[in-house]
């Protein structure tokens, strides 16, 4: 590595007062949360983004032992060391205790006084919520009756459609990365759904809003296809944001994952699945 460095800055070498090397496997020895040496510490898969990270119902800051909080890496906004997950748990902490952040915005502190989100993450989900955010505490509290087998939805699949494709942010934000953050959250309900269910009547749906999130896909001046548009810190400039792509793709691998290995979901969905996979690729 240093002689191929040394070919762009020739006196390196002779600079160099000491060096040593590191692995993924040290760093995970050296801090066992950093699995495999992971420097966000849990992936960014769409059950652990956002307000769902480190898991859904925990992304508040709070734990659940009254005066646990959480924060590093493995809080939103993640790792790429930041510090924000430690700003954000410290707003929280600040006003879990009535006192004032002085470095935190006015707005910011008021939201979290008014918000609904002070109790335990284990106790949130008794609480009424609008929307969709209902459909999710359904499909996810997957009780059984008597005989162990998982009871039927009480929503149908057209409302989940319809919660997803008509939701108001969309209309707000038709690309980019604010798009992809809020199209991509619970879009990967489909596939569990049929996990739980196993009607494929769910990933037929699902497959339609896959489509429907590609028909929100433009060709950039460098020819690649995205979702062109603000990113989240900067609404003044339009961009191809990497991760805006990469949250719609995880969704048709999962899909495309889902089907390739399962033998009776290949005969009828191998093609699509294949055609996910390549649209993924290419993004």
């Amino acid at each position: 590595m240093l002689d191929l460095w040394t070919k762009y800055a020739p006196d390196l070498r002779h600079s160099v007062i000491d060096w040593f090397t590191g692995s993924p496997l040290d760093t995970e020895r050296t801090f066992p949360n950093m699995k495999e040496g992971d420097l966000l510490i849990g992936a960014f898969t769409n059950g652990q983004v956002g307000h769902d990270r480190p898991f859904p119902g925990a992304g508040h800051y709070r734990g659940h032992i009254k005066g646990l909080y959480l924060c590093g890496s493995s809080s939103h906004p993640g790792g790429n060391i930041t510090g924000l997950p430690g700003y954000n748990c410290a707003q929280v902490l600040f006003s879990d205790l009535s006192i004032p952040a002085p470095w935190a915005p006015e707005p910011v502190l008021e939201k979290l006084k008014n918000s609904d989100m002070k109790q335990p993450w284990h106790t949130m989900h008794s609480q009424p919520v609008p929307g969709i955010s209902v459909m999710i505490a359904i499909l996810f509290i997957v009780s059984s009756n008597t005989q162990g087998q998982p009871l039927k939805p009480d929503f149908t699949l057209g409302d989940l459609y319809a919660a997803l494709t008509l939701n108001p942010a969309l209309r707000e934000n038709s690309g980019g990365e604010p798009f992809a953050w809020y199209a991509t959250n619970n879009g990967d309900l489909f596939v569990k759904a049929f996990r739980v269910w196993r009607d494929t009547a769910w990933l037929n749906r699902g497959i339609a809003y896959y489509e429907f999130l590609r028909s929100h896909m433009h060709a950039g001046p460098d020819g690649y296809i995205g979702l062109i548009g603000p990113p989240i810190h900067d609404y003044g400039l339009w961009n191809n944001e990497v991760i805006s792509d990469a949250l719609v793709a995880n969704l048709m691998l999962e899909f495309s994952e889902l089907v390739m290995n399962d033998a009776m979901l290949k005969k009828t969905y191998a093609n699509k699945a294949r055609n996910m996979s390549l649209s993924a690729r290419s993004t």
